[in-house]
């Protein structure tokens, strides 16, 4: 039995690379879903009708790590508590009793004006300006919600494309020995401010895991197990196949530098330049207090993942969401962005939490917008980011 150097797994089917590579072993599996992410790219999401049944929107979801969910109802014309009111029974009817944590409903849009009138950042505002791809609920470290829910209330004219950047498709292009360090090297995984937006709970761990399931001998359920970075561990019911599981966030600078490119020209460019940016993501080497060596070394392969994703972002299509519709992205899977906007353009979003996620801690609440977070901090160990914090 071979060894894989892509999934690390004993496998009786190992292919051995000639040439240059020919030290080098990979297993029929691993090396097909690699080509296959050198040829292809993020997809296009999935459209499902409204009612369609939640079993079939969590498998396409399961699949592609993100589906679009068609117009709820052709009365486009409501009230903020109605739209509020439709995303979260959207959020019911889909999850149901896997809800770890009751859906609150946010404004986006309100949530974006609140943020540039408190962080005033030269040159980008959150309203109308391109976000990158990246994940929500970073500021809560292990404990981020897995679905993240967007209803559109208002779409604008101009602009506001989505784009849908699906990890499989990025660590496809990431090579097998820092794919490696990547999924056991610990690394702090922890909004600071700065560089970030604003501060999160202490988190630190891999880049990204790969999370088990096993077979639960009481209700022949099967069973993910979440192992969070600082031995938090949930065991969570679930009934899809092997999940990955990562983050990312991004710096204050790199919002600013995007919104710079995209200065030029009457309607929005594409999110990504031909020449990669400088590193955008938050991830950083664990500091010496941990104990952590080759801090160097550390921050080279972070940066091989960013350069990874800024080329997947590049090649993603973008969509448009429109008016009543509802777009569902695997937080854990998947990173979502959004293109620069004119006009009008309303959202109201659910954080989703699970039994497939490690829920809420009981001393911390659920926040309805980021410029909330000092609520998530306060009384909370977790807040640290010392090395004696404790998730």
């Amino acid at each position: 039995r071979d060894h894989c150097d892509g999934c690390r797994q004993p496998c009786p089917t190992s292919i051995a690379m000639v040439a240059s590579l020919a030290s080098r072993r990979w297993c029929a599996a691993w090396l097909g879903a690699a080509l296959v992410a050198a040829t292809s790219h993020s997809a296009i999401p999935t459209v499902v009708p409204a009612d369609a049944d939640p079993a079939v929107v969590k498998a396409a979801v399961a699949r592609d790590g993100v589906v679009l969910i068609d117009a709820q109802d052709t009365a486009t014309t409501k009230t903020d508590d109605e739209w509020a009111s439709a995303a979260a029974a959207l959020a019911k009817r889909l999850f149901g009793a896997s809800l770890r944590v009751e859906p609150m409903v946010a404004a986006v849009h309100e949530e974006h004006a609140a943020v540039d009138d408190q962080k005033q950042l030269q040159n980008f505002t959150f309203t109308g300006g391109a976000l990158l791809p990246h994940t929500d609920g970073y500021i809560y470290g292990d404990h981020q919600p897995d679905y993240v829910l967007l209803l559109v209330g208002a779409q604008s004219a101009v602009g506001g494309e989505s784009v849908i950047v699906d990890g499989e498709r990025v660590f496809g292009r990431v090579r097998p020995a820092t794919l490696q360090r990547l999924e056991t090297v610990d690394v702090d995984l922890t909004e600071h401010s700065p560089p970030g937006l604003t501060r999160g709970r202490f988190a630190r761990g891999p880049v990204y895991r790969r999370l088990p399931r096993h077979k639960d001998t009481n209700d022949e359920q099967d069973e993910l197990v979440v192992q969070g970075g600082h031995n938090d561990t949930t065991t969570c019911a679930t009934t899809t196949t092997t999940r990955l599981w990562w983050r990312r966030q991004i710096t204050e600078v790199a919002a600013s530098q995007v919104a710079q490119r995209l200065q030029t020209g009457a309607t929005p460019p594409p999110m990504a330049d031909d020449d990669v940016s400088p590193y955008q993501s938050l991830w950083q080497p664990l500091g010496s207090a941990w104990g952590a060596a080759d801090a160097e070394g550390v921050q080279e392969i972070l940066e091989e993942l960013d350069r990874a994703v800024q080329l997947e972002a590049r090649v993603a299509p973008r969509f448009k969401v429109h008016t009543g519709q509802a777009v569902l992205v695997d937080n854990f899977r998947s990173l979502h962005g959004r293109e620069r906007f004119e006009g009008d353009r309303r959202v109201w979003r659910v954080w989703v939490w699970t039994d497939a996620s490690l829920g809420l801690p009981a001393d911390v609440p659920q926040i309805a917008t980021t410029v909330e977070t000092q609520q998530i901090l306060e009384g909370v160990s977790g807040a640290s980011s010392s090395p004696s914090a404790e998730l």
